[in-house]
């Protein structure tokens, strides 16, 4: 059958195809509706849009709290040397550091000082408390890191971030935040072809706040010897063998650090001369410092006692006998009692010596 309108004709099969086609545009303009103003079309945008930032390495579903679900809530941007190892990354308020951090204390030619220099800005403002979960970790709800050693590799993949809208009293979105951190560092671990033991849920954090306290310690400052050098007004937070930096505050004036892996690098990057604790032992006017070799990370552990704030050391100077030997008692407290919880070995502490 056709029809013939002012000279044309119109068979059944042209008629169907307008059909067709018309039906076609009414599919794709209600759908393409549905994809821009739905629910469920916003967070399909969202999704794509995500997986195009950071190489993929972003989760989804770990990255919902910080962004609603905006396309505009991540960034990627590469290190400026160009190196392959190093992602910086924003996700709403949240900037992540995403690398691989070569194990070796001196420079090197894979990103390795790059990675560490980074963290001179990552070091967290307030003492922290390790994540928990089987991670090697930690956060002071505004500041968290996970790093985790390849096995398959001298090199360790290490997650930063660093809140901007962050609040040390707010748990609940430090938790939230810690989740995202393990989650990417999973992801990245992949995508350099990492061999790593991760973990699992982070449990519900600790308060990072650290607070003062008299008597025996029972966390990060137990071992050290308190009550014999009269230190009555003390700092510590909870300690674990996972943490990657802890720290033990004694008064307002000295403090304990201890630092593993790519945080232990960062005090100790460059060559002897040039570094900031130099060889596996040490002591100067301001600070003391020893080291330990441990099964999961290639660069040894540092172990640091010094004045707070760090000063320059006088070369004029000498140290008395007296304040050498409680520098290097306190050390060694600390020092063994972190050491053995994180399965290091091989402890090396400076030399006592009277000038």
């Amino acid at each position: 059958m056709t029809l013939t309108l002012r000279g044309c004709v119109v068979t059944r099969e042209q008629r169907l195809m307008v059909g067709v086609t018309l039906g076609l545009a009414l599919v794709l303009a209600v759908g393409g509706g549905w994809y821009l103003w739905s629910d469920t079309g916003k967070r399909w945008r969202f999704d794509d849009k995500l997986a195009t930032y950071c190489d993929g390495l972003i989760p989804q579903a770990e990255s919902r709290p910080f962004t609603g679900q905006r396309t505009d809530s991540g960034e990627l941007w590469e290190d400026a040397n160009g190196r392959r190892q190093n992602r910086y990354c924003r996700v709403g308020d949240i900037t992540l550091l995403v690398s691989l951090a070569p194990a070796a204390d001196a420079d090197s030619e894979n990103g390795g000082p790059s990675t560490v220099e980074q963290l001179n800005a990552s070091l967290p403002a307030y003492p922290p408390v390790p994540l928990g979960g089987g991670w090697r970790g930690f956060t002071d709800a505004v500041k968290s890191a996970v790093v985790l050693p390849c096995t398959n590799r001298n090199a360790s993949v290490l997650v930063t971030a660093e809140d901007g809208e962050g609040d040390h009293g707010d748990l609940r979105r430090a938790r939230q935040a810690a989740e995202l951190v393990t989650s990417v560092a999973v992801k990245a671990a992949r995508h350099w072809s990492c061999s790593a033991a991760g973990g699992g849920r982070v449990p519900p954090l600790s308060d990072p706040g650290v607070v003062a306290e008299t008597g025996s310690a029972s966390g990060t400052c137990r071992g050290v010897p308190l009550r014999t050098y009269n230190i009555v007004s003390f700092m510590e937070t909870q300690a674990s063998g996972t943490s990657p930096v802890e720290y033990c505050l004694l008064g307002e004036h000295a403090m304990l650090e201890s630092a593993y892996g790519p945080y232990a690098q960062r005090l100790r990057r460059g060559s002897d001369e040039t570094a900031l604790y130099p060889g596996s032992a040490g002591m100067n006017d301001v600070a003391a410092w020893a080291s330990a070799k441990c099964p999961e990370y290639g660069a040894r552990a540092l172990f640091i006692l010094r004045r707070v704030p760090l000063e320059e050391p006088d070369p004029g100077h000498r140290m008395p006998p007296d304040e050498r030997r409680e520098k290097l008692a306190l050390l060694k407290g600390f020092a063994e009692r972190s050491a053995q919880e994180h399965g290091c070995t091989g402890l090396q502490l400076p030399p006592f010596r009277i000038y």
